[in-house]
């Protein structure tokens, strides 16, 4: 029978380390339970690019990897202060939210590589005129089980050209010219893909390409990246970003600015001293510049 005991802070003073079986996926914080960003083939996903339940996923996915390989983690579960350490003890806790978690799985289950193209598609065997199963766009992990000629394989057997994938560990170099690949797309509100894109999606898309860790939106960008140089519009260096409340814009270089925004809806290329005085009219200063340093 569980136990109706609440477990308290103060009461607490260890952790057992058990197998994390079924059962106790309840026992998982909620973002564990609904992160799904390695378990999940994207080429499986379906056309809307979004996942009805991940919570339901995560649990088929943990289930799948204890069927085929016996285990897939560990949980910390608190132990009280004078707590029995028997059986009974163990089915009490079995309630309790864990302290701390790891999960892990076979090779073949998590991403190898990434999608390099600003976007590809995924096939549903090795002819590319069969109609293709998904389009990933630049950024997106996959898993790929094998190469067979020119196509990567991935475990649920979609086939990719692996002309549009690397490493894991591979970055761009450059984050400005992964920019300038979304010169022209259509500007969307919240968007960070070739079909669409806002400004600090295109920060960020094009930053992690380059293996720099980037916030998602432009005034969490502006407070984590880089350093702060003086705000002089003629002092400007290639990969410098320029805030305003609200937008974000990369330098190209001592005279244009590279920005997704809504008065050209769309990436464009504009004229720095043009942009300064189109926004200033519109009822906003630069705020910051951040100078992005590579490493």
């Amino acid at each position: 029978m569980g136990s109706s005991t609440r477990w308290r802070p103060q009461s607490v003073v260890s952790a057992r380390i058990t197998p994390l079986r079924l059962e106790c996926f309840e026992q998982l914080p909620k973002h564990a339970r609904r992160c799904v960003f390695w378990e999940v083939d994207p080429t499986a996903l379906g056309c809307d690019d979004r996942l009805a339940d991940p919570e339901f996923e995560k649990e088929a996915w943990l289930s799948m990897v204890m069927l085929e390989w016996g285990a897939c983690g560990q949980i910390a579960v608190p132990v009280a202060a004078g707590a029995p350490d028997d059986e009974g003890a163990a089915s009490n806790q079995a309630e309790a939210p864990c302290v701390g978690y790891a999960l892990y799985a076979p090779p073949g289950a998590v991403p190898t590589h990434k999608v390099t193209a600003l976007r590809t598609l995924a096939f549903p065997g090795p002819s590319i005129k069969t109609p293709p199963l998904e389009a990933l766009p630049l950024g997106a992990r996959v898993a790929v089980a094998r190469i067979e000629n020119r196509m990567a394989v991935t475990p649920s057997g979609g086939y990719l050209p692996a002309a549009h994938l690397a490493p894991l560990d591979k970055n761009e170099s450059d984050f400005v010219a992964v920019a300038e690949r979304f010169l022209g797309t259509p500007y969307l509100w919240g968007g960070k893909t070739a079909l669409g894109l806002d400004c600090s999606g295109l920060v960020q898309v094009a930053l992690t390409a380059c293996g720099v860790a980037c916030p998602r939106d432009s005034d969490m960008q502006e407070a984590a990246l880089g350093t702060a140089v003086p705000v002089d519009p003629s002092a400007l260096s290639r990969g410098d970003l320029v805030f305003w409340k609200g937008h974000v814009a990369i330098v190209r270089d001592r005279s244009n600015l590279l920005h997704a925004n809504a008065y050209h809806m769309a990436v464009a290329i504009e004229p720095i001293a043009d942009a300064v005085v189109r926004i200033r009219n519109a009822g906003s200063e630069i705020t910051s510049i951040r100078r992005i340093v590579s490493s």
